[in-house]
């Protein structure tokens, strides 16, 4: 993907993080942060997902992340640290970092979900003998809508105070959409 960045791992007790040079001195405070959230979100779902793989990265000029529980679980942070206007309410890059692993890793939960039908476990047992294909037998919540997967997380990554939930930015835009009669 990038073949002049040479990346290296650290392990913490839920991740693999995967990082270049250049992020190297943020590593441990991705590895705290993370760990953290994980434990979190154990709490809320009421269950473990296992080890995931996460990319910190900043080759890019723009603050983001994405993160996928097909093939491996795998979270990916852009970490071009959001400039002040970009912040809308997150606050310090430490709370943005939170915001964000929160928001990736609340998607990794809701997919991972193990689902029983008839008290049979049948996406674990799908996942475990044919991989972890994008199916919705393997993943049934990839079925869900796209408002209710971003919901989940938006409300996740809120919860400590920071994120879009508390932010003036989105409340505001939110009104601006009721008052003029945009809002279905």
């Amino acid at each position: 993907m990038f073949p002049i960045l040479k990346f290296y791992t650290y392990e913490s007790a839920h991740f693999f993080i995967h990082y270049h040079k250049e992020v190297e001195e943020i590593v441990v405070t991705v590895s705290e942060i993370a760990d953290s959230v994980y434990e979190d979100l154990v709490k809320f779902f009421g269950f473990e997902v296992g080890k995931i793989n996460l990319v910190i990265l900043d080759a890019y000029d723009f603050s983001n992340g994405f993160s996928t529980p097909f093939y491996e679980r795998t979270i990916y942070i852009f970490l071009q640290n959001p400039h002040a206007d970009f912040y809308f309410g997150f606050g310090s890059m430490k709370s943005w970092l939170e915001l964000v692993i929160t928001h990736e890793l609340a998607h990794i939960f809701h997919l991972e979900y193990p689902h029983k039908f008839w008290n049979i476990p049948i996406s674990e047992g799908f996942r475990k003998n044919f991989g972890r294909l994008p199916s919705p037998v393997a993943f049934p919540n990839i079925l869900d809508p796209g408002w209710q997967m971003e919901g989940l997380a938006v409300y996740l990554e809120s919860k400590g105070g920071y994120g879009r939930l508390n932010s003036g930015h989105y409340r505001n835009m939110l009104l601006a959409y009721i008052r003029g009669n945009r809002f279905s």
